[in-house]
């Protein structure tokens, strides 16, 4: 027969409540669950929403739909939404950019996967995880799923083991020096951070970028206009320009003069117009939008993917770009 000493019992308690139980910290929102190893504050949404819909409740509260970097992770998703009610696939925030090209919604790079056999197929632009095994699958974006969002937890990792029930030696986990403020992205190349933001008419998105240190998004180069669209590509098939994005070109002195420029004032050095853009048939077609979706479910079809527009700045558009310098 084992016997298990006192000493014994209660080490083995604490290393349970460390690896195996999510904690609820006031380090997450309200609805969140903190889990301490991946040190990010989840929620498990059982109700359905399609893919655009779905972000969009995430970003509610400063979330995104999850994005998943490890194996591990991945398995405590599948079996902690099991425990949730969430039966079956349920939406991550993977989107395919182009053809082979896929990227998570809050920005990050896509360094582990976990494909079912036979994914991703050629004609689905989203993906979601099978609760019952963890496996990956493309999904219409359109369809309605239960989805996880996910964010940082607002408190840095104070330790790498878990408090004993004795004193012992325990490393702590160096701070991570940041370039930008939370929930901004950092772009080495420019070294610039970026956030986008939803539903505002340029002049109100403009402001709420120059609050925050920063202006509406402009752009100089090629890979620069390909990041931008990544950052607010949602892999829908977009129906009217109102769900696209604003970028940070106007015409200022419009009447009597004409020209375009950036609102921080930097150089116009790169233009990436759609066809016969601009146009300006109303005479008021004063501020440039990106096409970060497509008008199909193969934005390598579309021509005007990731070109840009020019429409009515009173327009509410679906979502904007600021950018401010990094902070080091």
């Amino acid at each position: 027969m084992l016997r298990f000493d006192k000493k014994s019992a209660e080490s083995m308690r604490w290393q349970l409540l460390f690896y195996v139980l999510p904690l609820t910290l006031a380090t997450c929102p309200f609805g969140y669950i903190y889990q301490q190893q991946n040190n990010r504050c989840y929620k498990f949404v059982t109700a359905k929403q399609a893919f655009y819909m779905a972000e969009e409740s995430c970003q509610e509260t400063s979330s995104h739909l999850i994005s998943i970097y490890s194996s591990s992770e991945n398995t405590w998703l599948s079996q902690y939404a099991m425990q949730q009610g969430i039966k079956g696939p349920f939406y991550t925030g993977l989107n395919r950019l182009m053809k082979d090209q896929w990227s998570w919604t809050d920005g990050n790079s896509v360094n582990y996967t976990r494909w079912a056999p036979g994914e991703p197929k050629v004609n689905a632009q989203c993906a979601a995880e099978n609760s019952t095994d963890g496996s990956w699958i493309t999904v219409s974006c359109s369809t309605a799923y239960s989805y996880v969002c996910a964010q940082a937890s607002t408190d840095p990792p104070v330790s790498t083991c878990p408090t004993p029930p004795t004193p012992q030696p325990c490393p702590t986990a160096p701070p991570v020096p940041s370039h930008c403020p939370s929930e901004w992205t950092y772009y080495s190349k420019t070294n610039s951070c970026y956030k986008h933001f939803l539903n505002a008419a340029f002049d109100q998105a403009e402001t709420v970028c120059t609050s925050t240190g920063g202006h509406l998004v402009s752009i100089h180069s090629e890979e620069e206009n390909t990041f931008i669209s990544s950052l607010t590509h949602m892999g829908i098939e977009y129906k009217n320009e109102k769900q696209l994005t604003w970028i940070g070109l106007r015409k200022p002195n419009y009447p009597p003069n004409a020209t375009w420029a950036w609102s921080d004032g930097s150089a116009l050095d790169y233009l990436n117009w759609a066809k016969g853009k601009p146009e300006d048939i109303t005479g008021l077609q004063n501020c440039a939008q990106m096409y970060t979706d497509s008008l199909n479910r193969n934005p390598a079809g579309d021509a005007d993917f990731r070109r840009w527009n020019d429409v009515q700045c009173a327009e509410t558009m679906r979502a904007y770009v600021c950018k401010q310098p990094a902070l080091n």
